[in-house]
C-alpha cells in the first residue's frame, strides 16, 4: 500500500467510525456524557491503532532499521 492509498483507507475508516458513532447515538438517545465519551473513545482508539500501525509500516525509518539490522551495522546519524 502506498501513502496515497493509505490516506484514502484512513479516511474511509474515519467515516465508518463516525457513522458507527451516529448509529450508536441513535440507539442510545438517553446516554450520559460519560457513556457517550466511552463509546466515542472506543471507536477512536480502534481507528488510531489502525492508522498508527499502517503509518509505521509506511515509514521510511522502518526501511532504515531493517537494513541496519540485516547488515549487523550501527548507524549513527548526526
Amino acid at each position: 500500500m502506498d501513502k496515497g492509498q493509505a490516506v484514502k483507507q484512513w479516511q474511509k475508516l474515519s467515516d465508518e467510525t463516525m457513522e458507527g458513532m451516529g448509529e450508536w447515538r441513535e440507539q442510545n438517545p438517553k446516554a450520559t456524557l460519560r457513556e457517550i465519551e466511552k463509546a466515542l473513545d472506543e471507536r477512536i482508539m480502534k481507528l488510531r491503532a489502525k492508522v498508527l500501525e499502517e503509518a509505521a509500516q509506511l515509514s521510511e525509518m522502518r526501511t532504515w532499521r531493517e537494513s541496519v539490522r540485516m547488515c549487523q551495522s550501527v548507524l549513527i546519524v548526526s
